[in-house]
């Protein structure tokens, strides 16, 4: 029996049905997966836009990723040399004492306390990393842990065995930060200082215990002024590191507005506006049952119909 409708008008019907379906199939895809494709190129011209900002916020959570991993160094820097400090400053005002009262107790026992103090604190190991000891971060940066082995080494300096390449971190393009700390930057002055008052003290003008006579008095005071020199070598260090956690800081934060707004722009590109999607889905199913409906009553027609 022959369609009253023509062939031409059918394949029409059948294209419309199979447009319908593949918009209500995109539409399903966008509602599930929230995003306008799963594929770059059905961000049409927006492509290359899109792919240069997650770049950049990809390299830009990699920076705020090292910022926050060298801060964390910077502070553990910090309690360290302050500990240091505490240290260094206790036995200056033992020295000060001992001069105004021309009389040392119990002064062998504070100098070896903070030697040890001091030795330990920069031979601090994090992670199998010892952290004041530049690029030989496998060997500790202090080989004497007694006042009497520093007596023994020709020199206080050859106390140390770190080298002089810092820690380095790339923070951003075209910015690297040094963030790792040398121990003979941060103590070569307090151990010299700590070895010259051990030698006085061993020698023929000591011990450095009870009351003390013109020549140990004046020994303390000529070495009061170098320990102050060693106290500021470590503080000088200590602002350094205070420096470059601040700067550190502002990096972070000009990261983290950079990393909201390039957030805010890839959404802009690939995220549906979901609400649109279920409407425009509600309405392409719609068109598609419509379709589905119109096809079967053309195929119902037939000559018969109208006999």
């Amino acid at each position: 029996m022959t369609r009253v409708s023509s062939f031409g008008h059918t394949q029409a019907m059948i294209n419309s049905i199979l447009s319908n379906q593949q918009r209500v199939f995109t539409a399903q895809k966008q509602v599930n997966s929230g995003r306008v494709a799963d594929e770059f190129r059905g961000f049409s011209g927006q492509t290359t836009a899109l792919l240069g900002a997650q770049s950049l916020k990809i390299r830009t959570d990699s920076y705020t990723s090292t910022i926050k991993t060298v801060n964390g160094r910077l502070e553990g820097n910090d309690v360290q040399l302050e500990g240091i400090l505490e240290q260094v400053r206790e036995l200056r005002q033992a020295m000060l004492v001992s001069i105004s009262e021309e009389k040392a107790f119990g002064f062998e026992d504070q100098l070896k306390s903070v030697f040890n103090f001091t030795a330990s604190a920069l031979n601090t190991n994090i992670g199998g990393v010892f952290i004041f000891a530049g690029s030989k971060t496998d060997v500790p940066p202090v080989s004497v842990s007694t006042v009497d082995d520093l007596l023994a080494l020709a020199t206080s300096d050859d106390a140390f065995e770190n080298d002089n390449i810092p820690s380095r971190a790339r923070v951003a393009d075209n910015v690297e930060v040094d963030f790792g700390l040398l121990a003979d930057d941060i103590a070569s002055e307090v151990f010299a200082s700590i070895r010259r008052i051990a030698e006085f003290h061993n020698g023929p003008s000591g011990p450095l215990d009870g009351e003390l006579d013109s020549v140990q008095r004046a020994f303390l005071v000529n070495e009061l002024p170098l320990l102050d020199q060693a106290i500021q070598q470590a503080q000088s260090v200590q602002v350094r590191n205070g420096i470059q956690f601040g700067r550190l800081e502002t990096l972070g934060d000009q990261h983290a507005d950079s990393s909201v707004f390039l957030e805010t722009f890839i959404a802009d590109i690939q995220d549906v506006d979901i609400a649109e999607a279920v409407t425009r889905l509600n309405n392409d199913q719609l068109a598609l049952q419509a379709s589905y409906q119109l096809v079967g009553q053309l195929a119902d027609l037939s000559l018969l119909n109208f006999l």
